[in-house]
């Protein structure tokens, strides 16, 4: 059995878990209080911790550094992405 934690981050002094199965952050007090990725605040985050969303398999993948070429692989189908 693998044991999976869900990454956190503060944002603006509010801790919010990171859900890129479902696309959101969402307060980790407060869970039903959520952000969705493609909103504007959503975005705004998802630049903060580096989260972009796979132009091949549409999926949400998180990169938060980047390499020297500026461009990394999508874990889930192998495409190469870039942030822009």
């Amino acid at each position: 059995m693998v044991c999976r934690f869900l990454p956190h981050f503060n944002f603006g002094g509010i801790d919010y878990t990171i859900d890129l199965r479902i696309g959101e952050f969402r307060e980790t007090e407060k869970p039903w209080v959520s952000i969705k990725f493609d909103s504007e605040q959503g975005s705004i985050m998802c630049e903060y911790t580096g989260i972009i969303q796979c132009f091949n398999c549409h999926k949400w993948i998180m990169i938060p550094n980047m390499t020297d070429a500026g461009q990394a692989r999508c874990v889930y189908c192998g495409a190469y992405v870039a942030r822009e």
